[in-house]
């Protein structure tokens, strides 16, 4: 069961995807390493190729229908998709170990984000022992035929695919885990991190699955209260920076709300 295809997603990301690829070949040791490429203009395919992956594109069409590619050149029954600006730990095949239950669909390791940026780090470290559940494609492995089963990955989302997707193995009786001791690694700054929020929120809207406009502005008006207290626990700079986070992710949500939604399959 250990010994899976893994994919990787990828767009212009030659500043990341050596360090990315190394963990991969390190620590999933995969069959075939495939990597779907969109149409990056950067040394990215070069960098792909020198660790003879197998290189696809996607034509032009984006991450979901990349994933969804990948799961049809997948040949093992599981597959693992890594993003290409992550880094997966060496525990990161423990994650196979939950398909002994023939439920779960997929299973996901605890995405710290903000690794090497220390207030961002502390606080999804704190975020990870705290959390009850968490899904994405950061450090993921899937069953393949049961995500082609119920539609595949949404095409239509650029964010939030992972939920939407979530809602539909839950209707069909799978089960998405999540590993909080599989812990992947994610750079990221803080400004990048108020882009990523705010795109999370509206692929949130989009998705139809996701929390009322009424309970993101319930977050941001409550966010002050929160920052304070985060400050105290995480890093003073959470005094300023969570109700920054959250009035990102309350203008994405709205921005989202404003899109007709591409989501209304979840019950099929």
């Amino acid at each position: 069961m250990n010994q899976i295809d893994v994919a990787v997603c990828t767009r212009n990301n030659e500043k990341t995807l050596r360090q990315s690829l190394e963990r991969v070949i390190k620590y999933a040791s995969p069959r075939r390493l495939i990597v779907i490429d969109g149409n990056s203009n950067d040394k990215t395919v070069e960098i792909a190729s020198e660790f003879r992956a197998e290189i696809y594109t996607d034509d032009g069409r984006g991450l979901g229908y990349a994933r969804n590619k990948a799961l049809r050149l997948g040949s093992t029954d599981l597959l693992g998709f890594i993003d290409a600006d992550a880094l997966i730990p060496g525990n990161w095949l423990r994650l196979c170990d939950h398909f002994r239950d023939s439920k779960v669909a997929a299973a996901s390791g605890a995405n710290l984000y903000g690794y090497g940026n220390p207030p961002l780090q502390r606080f999804h470290e704190w975020l990870i022992k705290h959390s009850e559940k968490d899904v994405g494609f950061v450090g993921t492995v899937v069953r393949r035929k049961v995500l082609i089963g119920v539609g595949g990955i949404s095409e239509a989302l650029q964010t939030y695919e992972d939920w939407e997707l979530k809602a539909r193995l839950d209707v069909h009786g799978y089960r998405w885990v999540w590993d909080r001791n599989v812990v992947n690694l994610h750079p990221l700054s803080m400004r990048e991190y108020l882009k990523r929020a705010r795109a999370w929120a509206r692929g949130a809207a989009m998705s139809g699955v996701a929390a009322s406009r009424y309970e993101y502005f319930r977050r941001f008006a409550v966010s002050p209260l929160g920052g304070l207290r985060l400050a105290g626990i995480v890093h003073p700079i959470y005094a300023i920076y969570y109700p920054m986070v959250q009035f990102q992710s309350l203008i994405g949500f709205l921005e989202g709300a404003k899109s007709k939604h591409p989501i209304d399959r979840i019950a099929g």
